[in-house]
């Protein structure tokens, strides 16, 4: 698989809502905060002072949440974000700078606000029916990882599938330059190669970077997975370098989760050096193919901010991205992380909206 301009991406990664607007407001609150694609544009400049090559954004398709992943229409661009045009404009003048764009998909799940749920819902006859799981004896469907919120799609169904690569080749045709596939191990490996032969031939530099995270997903939503041998991962377990390492051939890439649990216990919480941490996430890397790239990260949307789990210690945090470099695989930086952007409890606290302190935005005040 090509993969030239991956392998020597440095990607920044933002949250759209909470990116930049001169009016955001209550950002600790889970609703829209005023962040916008125009926003993006204006600080361009910004962007490309980072040294980075690559731009990453969050789902800007039209919803029913700020972060952008609770989709009713894959086609539209959010209101709250700004207009199809302002997406042609910004890939454009991020190509202009001589930089690189993805954006997410998000081909496993659906807002059960979506028309084509609603529908499939209320209609046993529905032609969406099938588009989704339901159990006909209480009505009940299958959804992502148990949030009842969002209801799988059944992506192994003809018409949801060409649906789906369709809505991924309309984005494409705009000019991105690649998609991170948001929580993949939902997505079936046919689909995955599916969508691959038609993007890779409209655009053989596109590129396809999976979500391949398991960590924390507890046996019983297990059902929901469409990895390999899943029956058997659930009795016996697996683990997220066996998870990712599904992705080699299918994939441009994987986010590399496995070699942040790598850099965060073994530096941040063992004190090993930098050396004894990069020889150990060589050997990690050498379970790959050298054609498929792993996709650095200390920190995202979803986790602790790298500043957090560092004790706030800017020279620890700045360790760290050096240890990254020095692997040769794309880098992704969190959009705050450049600004030492903390938090005083962990996303993982189990409260309501706890991950909203890792979301929250830059200090354009102090730029």
């Amino acid at each position: 698989m090509q993969k030239k301009w991956l392998s020597e991406a440095f990607i920044y990664h933002l949250l759209i809502d909470r990116f930049y607007s001169s009016t955001i407001v209550e950002p600790n609150k889970p609703h829209f905060a005023g962040g916008s694609i125009k926003g993006i544009i204006e600080k361009i400049d910004y962007i490309k002072t980072l040294g980075v090559n690559c731009l990453w954004i969050s789902p800007f398709y039209k919803g029913i949440s700020y972060h952008g992943y609770h989709i009713t229409d894959f086609y539209a661009v959010d209101e709250h974000f700004g207009s199809i045009d302002d997406i042609e404009q910004l890939i454009a003048i991020v190509h202009q700078n001589k930089m690189k764009i993805i954006v997410d998909l998000v081909p496993n799940h659906c807002s059960i606000e979506h028309p084509f749920f609603i529908d499939a819902r209320n209609n046993k006859l529905s032609k969406y029916r099938k588009w989704f799981s339901f159990n006909e004896s209480t009505g009940d469907y299958l959804s992502f990882l148990g949030f009842k919120e969002l209801a799988k799609i059944n992506l192994d169904e003809p018409d949801a599938r060409s649906y789906f690569i369709d809505n991924a080749t309309f984005w494409l045709s705009k000019g991105f330059d690649g998609f991170r596939i948001d929580h993949v191990i939902g997505v079936s490996h046919s689909f995955l190669t599916a969508l691959r032969f038609q993007l890779k031939a409209m655009n053989p530099n596109a590129v396809l970077i999976g979500e391949a995270w398991i960590d924390g997903i507890h046996k019983r939503l297990f059902n929901t997975l469409r990895i390999k041998n899943t029956v058997f991962h659930k009795y016996f377990g697996i683990s997220q370098e066996r998870v990712q390492l599904q992705y080699v051939g299918l994939l441009d890439a994987v986010l590399d989760f496995k070699a942040r649990t790598i850099v965060l216990q073994q530096f941040v919480h063992e004190g090993q050096s930098k050396t004894a941490v990069i020889h150990a996430l060589k050997k990690h890397f050498k379970r790959y193919d050298k054609n498929f790239s792993l996709v650095l990260f200390l920190d995202n949307h979803d986790t602790n901010r790298i500043m957090f789990e560092c004790g706030n210690d800017v020279q620890k945090v700045q360790a760290l991205f050096e240890i990254l470099k020095a692997c040769r695989q794309p880098v992704v930086i969190y959009s705050g992380t450049e600004q030492a952007l903390t938090h005083t409890e962990t996303v993982l606290s189990g409260k309501p909206y706890a991950d909203l302190s890792a979301r929250q935005p830059i200090d354009w005040t102090k730029i």
